[in-house]
């Protein structure tokens, strides 16, 4: 019975639904299926839209509470933070990769997951067990039930971090969800904060101007903890400089104080160069495609220097083979065969504008046939005026998620771009669709949204314990 029940949340995540799951799901002993149907019953605002929620009504202070309640797992292991509209899944794994070939014990804390919620909760880079999520949750339960409006992220946030204290991690690498001044991830003492490239996303939360969506970002800043920020628009990175100079933060700038350089690209992977000038630049490897994948290695070797600074043993060696071994699905991710596939998590115009840079860059010349699904709440003309001019068709679909967009909306959007355009109900369908539209000539691109993306990648065999 609870497997029917999970299945239904993870397609409908209703409030009725959560309702009724509340009623049934056992009190006291969980089991792992009933352990994630009580996750699902807290607000998600990956699963629904989140305009109800504006900041104003945000508070770190019941986050802050549960913590409490649970002995401050927070402040028992050390940390890197890491916060930006773009760029900062891929910084974390980069990052994460680096401490592990330095040998350190690893946590990774990153949002949303692919396939499974396990995902979001790793220690050198292996998801939590079943039987250990549904331990940590049967033990948070008593005391998430004392807060009614608790968000799914405030628990996932919760769970990491207990997670991470009682397996005793070295050092865990923890991704911002959503801003950062808020964010249930904003109670931490970090080692290192982190800032990757700002852009519109989320404006509805954030903010509508760069200004404003910078000030939401620059709330991770820490008095005496080094920031470490990628290149940002001048509108941002004032506010940067000015938050980081009133914290008392010393500003570490990639692009300034580390210099780097794309050297060279195959269908596969890269070569960078990455130093405090070019002549001191040390060249890397790096197996993610797209410039943009350079810049967020540059800042990367400039978290890892400052963690240097402060006592940890990180040498030369052990960031090139970090970087050159990450592992990070659905960024640009080539999948062999006839056709190929290349599986990206874009979901908004200047992701999508990175994208087809990359795209030309690593298989210059190649056609591809997009399959495409978004979220309502996503610019998705801002995606198409990227994607659909080099694209030789269009297949448009949705995943199966409360936000995303139906196919035939997303239809009379692509018109006006003069591109074949066909509609699939469901995503196998539009991959074995969009498979024949390309032939053994052309690429199939799967992107729009993660939820679309993770979809694909099951089709396509993956399981998320690659």
């Amino acid at each position: 019975m609870h497997g029917g029940i999970l299945r239904y949340l993870e397609a409908e995540k209703s409030t009725q639904v959560c309702e009724i799951a509340k009623a049934i799901i056992p009190v006291r002993q969980m089991n792992y299926q009933n352990a994630v149907e009580f996750l699902w019953q807290h607000a998600m605002f990956e699963a629904r839209p989140a305009t109800q929620y504006a900041p104003q009504h945000f508070s770190l202070a019941r986050m802050r509470a549960l913590l409490a309640a649970l002995g401050d797992p927070q402040t028992k292991f050390p940390s890197v933070l890491i916060a930006g509209t773009k760029g900062k899944g891929s910084v974390a794994a980069f990052t994460e990769s680096v401490l592990r070939a330095g040998g350190y014990r690893t946590g990774l804390y990153t949002s949303p997951h692919l396939h499974d919620v396990r995902e979001r909760f790793q220690i050198e880079r292996t998801p939590i067990s079943r039987a250990g999520f549904t331990e940590i949750m049967q033990a948070l339960r008593p005391q998430i039930e004392r807060f009614p409006a608790i968000t799914f992220f405030e628990i996932t946030t919760a769970i990491a971090f207990e997670y991470f204290a009682r397996e005793k991690v070295d050092l865990a690498v923890i991704e911002v969800g959503l801003g950062g001044r808020l964010d249930a991830t904003n109670v931490l003492q970090p080692q290192v904060c982190a800032i990757t490239a700002l852009s519109y996303d989320h404006v509805e939360l954030l903010g509508s101007t760069l200004d404003k969506i910078a000030a939401e970002k620059c709330g991770i800043i820490k008095a005496g903890v080094p920031l470490v920020c990628a290149p940002q628009p001048p509108a941002a990175m004032q506010v940067v400089e000015q938050t980081a100079r009133q914290c008392g933060a010393a500003l570490c700038l990639v692009g300034r104080d580390w210099h780097y350089k794309r050297l060279s690209v195959t269908r596969t992977g890269q070569n960078c160069a990455v130093g405090r000038s070019a002549a001191l630049a040390a060249e890397y490897e790096l197996p993610l495609l797209g410039a943009h994948q350079v810049e967020n290695a540059a800042v990367a070797v400039a978290i890892a220097a400052e963690l240097r600074k402060a006592g940890w043993q990180l040498d030369d060696a052990a960031v090139a083979a970090g970087l050159r071994t990450v592992v990070w699905p659905a960024r640009c991710e080539l999948v062999p065969g006839s056709p190929p596939y290349i599986l990206d998590c874009a979901h908004n115009g200047e992701s999508a504008m990175r994208l087809r840079a990359a795209i030309r860059e690593h298989f210059p010349g190649q056609p591809y046939v997009l399959l495409f699904g978004a979220m309502q709440d996503k610019d998705i003309s801002g995606m198409f005026d990227n994607l659909l001019p080099d694209a030789q068709a269009v297949v448009l679909t949705h995943a199966a998620n409360p936000r995303s967009l139906q196919p035939e909306a997303l239809s009379a959007m692509a018109a006006p771009y003069a591109r074949p355009v066909s509609t699939a109900a469901t995503v196998p369908e539009a991959l074995r669709h969009a498979a024949a539209l390309a032939g053994p000539q052309a690429l199939v691109l799967v992107t729009g949204s993660v939820a679309l993306v993770g979809e694909a990648r099951t089709a396509l065999g993956f399981t998320g314990k690659e």
